[in-house]
């Protein structure tokens, strides 16, 4: 089960349509069915119920949605805690001195220190290394 499978079973069960729900997700009808066919295939029951051009949430079904949306909405949540605790080098961040012996208990910016470019791409010596000599 993927991330991408399991926003394919969202967008079919809000749109309730194969065709629309594939155009919505920028892909052909034939790779959401396949999608959806692989997701039910590891699950071991059927998630829609195939009535005509509609297509309907078995039970199992809504129970599977409602974990996917919880398990992507705290995927996007841990996403955007993420993003808010990385900073630029350059960013100050606010430090509290403690208030000991020498400390005044003030908060005030420090500026990180400088990273090397080989702190962010561990590999980007080697490979500028590799392609200098090719």
């Amino acid at each position: 089960m993927t991330l991408v499978q399991l926003r394919h079973l969202i967008s079919l069960a809000h749109t309730g349509s194969f065709r629309r729900s594939a155009e919505a997700l920028f892909i052909t009808q034939p790779a959401l069915s396949r999608s959806i066919a692989t997701l039910e295939d590891e699950l071991g029951q059927p998630l829609f119920d195939r009535v005509g051009w509609r297509t309907e949430l078995t039970a199992f079904g809504a129970e599977v949605l409602e974990h996917a949306r919880r398990l992507l909405d705290e995927g996007a949540a841990d996403g955007e805690r993420a993003h808010r605790r990385a900073r630029r080098p350059h960013e100050p961040r606010e430090v509290d001195d403690g208030g000991g012996e020498a400390g005044t208990g003030e908060k005030r910016a420090v500026a990180e220190p400088e990273r090397p470019r080989e702190a962010y791409l561990p590999f980007a010596a080697t490979a500028c290394d590799d392609l200098a000599r090719a």
